[in-house]
C-alpha cells in the first residue's frame, strides 16, 4: 500500500471493466517485475506483454496523476498503466527506490529520464533483494555469501556488497550481527586512500542512518577534495533519490566531521531539517569537539518541550555530574521522577533533597 492509494483507487474505479480485468490477468500471471519509484510522486514498472516489453509508470503532477507506457498507445491509461494502478494498491507489494547499481553509476540522472529517455531497465533487478525486506534471520544468512565474495580492493561502484549497505530495510540497520558484518566489510576498504569520494557519498545519501563516520575521518586525511562531492550532492541533489530531511543531515554531520570549523554556515543554510540544532551538535561531539557542542545546545536550547528534553538528555550524558546538575533538576521537574539525579545525589544536600522531593511530591502532573 502506498501513500495515495485512495487516490490510485479511485481512479482505478473510474475504469472500464474489461481494462481493469486485463490488469488483474497481467498481475495473476505474475508479468510484472522490476517495480522502481521516485520519491512518493513517481512510480514505474517493467511489464512482459503477450507479444513485446513495456514500460508503464504514472506521475503525480501539481495534485494530479499523469500516466505514460512505452506502448505508446494514444488512450490512456493503457492495460499496462491500469496494471500498475491495481499493483499500487495491492497490499504489501513494495515499489524500491532505484538501486545501488544504477545511482552509482547514473548519479547526475534526471527524473524524467524514468519515462522520457531510453531508461537501462536491466540495472533494476526483477524481483525484490531480500535485504529490501524488513530484517529476518533466514533473509541476512542469504546475504552472507554476497558479503564473503566481497573484493575489498575493487572499486566501491563495482562491489556488489556495496548494495546491501545502500539499499537495506531500515530494519537491517538496527540489527547488531548486520552492523558487525557491516563494518568487516568496512575496515579493509579504509586501509587504503579514498580516491573517489562520489560512491561514498551516494551510499550515505541511499543510506542515511548507516554509520559513515570513519569513512569521513579517512576521507579527511587522504582525499584531495573532499566536500566536493558533498556540496554537489546538497545543492544539486539527485533525482534518482529525491532529498530528505534525513539525507542532507547525513551530508551536514560528514562534512562536519571532514571540516568542523566551516560546518555550521552549511547547518544554517539547511536550519529547516535541524530546527533545534540537536543532529548538529551530535555531528561536532562525534568529531570529538565536545565543547563546541555543549555550548551550542546551551546557547540554542529549545523552548519548545520535546526537543529541548532531548538537548538536555545529551548534555547530561556529555557533561561532567556537577556541570550537568541544572540540566538534571530540569528533566526531574519535566518527568516527576528523580531517578535522573541519582548520578549527582551526593552533590545534593539533605535539606536541598528534601526540597526537591516536596517540590515534586507538589507539583501538578499537568505543570510542565
Amino acid at each position: 500500500m502506498h501513500p495515495e492509494t485512495a487516490a490510485i483507487q479511485n481512479l482505478l474505479d473510474r475504469l472500464p471493466d474489461r481494462l481493469r480485468q486485463r490488469a488483474r490477468d497481467y498481475l495473476t500471471e505474475d508479468r510484472l517485475r522490476r517495480r522502481m519509484r521516485i520519491g512518493m510522486h513517481l512510480y514505474a514498472a517493467e511489464l512482459r506483454g503477450y507479444e513485446d516489453v513495456h514500460h508503464p509508470s504514472i506521475r503525480a503532477v501539481r495534485g494530479e496523476w499523469r500516466y505514460h507506457c512505452s506502448c505508446g498507445r494514444r488512450q490512456m491509461p493503457c492495460p499496462h498503466v491500469a496494471a500498475l494502478l491495481v499493483d499500487l494498491t495491492t497490499p504489501k507489494i513494495r515499489y524500491p527506490e532505484a538501486p545501488w547499481a544504477l545511482a552509482v553509476e547514473h548519479h547526475a540522472a534526471v527524473a524524467d529520464w524514468l519515462t522520457e529517455q531510453p531508461f537501462p531497465w536491466q540495472a533494476v533487478p526483477e524481483d525484490i533483494p531480500p535485504w529490501r525486506l524488513p530484517f529476518s534471520e533466514s533473509a541476512f544468512r542469504r546475504t552472507v555469501p554476497l558479503l564473503e565474495r566481497s573484493d575489498p580492493r575493487a572499486p566501491l561502484a563495482q562491489d556488489g556488497a556495496a548494495a546491501l549497505w545502500a539499499e537495506a530495510d531500515d530494519t537491517w540497520i538496527q540489527e547488531p550481527s548486520v552492523l558487525e558484518r557491516y563494518y568487516a566489510w568496512l575496515e579493509p576498504r579504509l586501509e587504503r586512500p579514498l580516491r573517489d569520494l562520489a560512491p561514498w557519498v551516494t551510499l550515505q545519501w541511499m543510506q542515511p542512518d548507516l554509520p559513515m563516520a570513519r569513512v569521513w575521518m579517512s576521507a579527511a586525511a587522504t582525499a584531495s577534495t573532499p566536500l566536493e562531492p558533498m556540496l554537489r550532492r546538497l545543492f544539486e541533489g539527485q533525482a534518482l533519490h529525491e532529498p530528505t530531511d534525513g539525507r542532507i543531515r547525513s551530508l551536514l554531520a560528514a562534512i562536519t566531521v571532514i571540516a568542523p570549523h566551516g560546518a555550521s554556515s552549511l547547518w544554517d543554510a539547511f536550519r529547516a531539517v535541524d530546527p533545534h540544532h540537536l543532529f548538529e551538535a551530535d555531528a561536532l561531539y562525534l568529531r570529538g569537539y565536545q565543547a563546541e557542542a555543549v555550548a551550542l545546545l546551551e546557547r540554542e536550547l529549545p523552548e519548545p518541550p520535546e526537543p529541548r528534553r532531548l538537548a538536555r538528555e545529551r548534555l547530561v550524558r556529555w557533561l561532567p555530574p556537577k556541570e550537568s546538575l541544572p540540566h538534571r533538576l530540569a528533566l526531574a521537574w519535566d518527568t516527576g521522577s528523580t531517578t535522573i539525579l541519582d548520578p549527582v545525589r551526593s552533590l545534593i544536600s539533605d535539606s536541598e533533597w528534601s526540597d526537591i522531593i516536596r517540590a515534586l511530591s507538589e507539583r501538578s502532573p499537568s505543570e510542565p
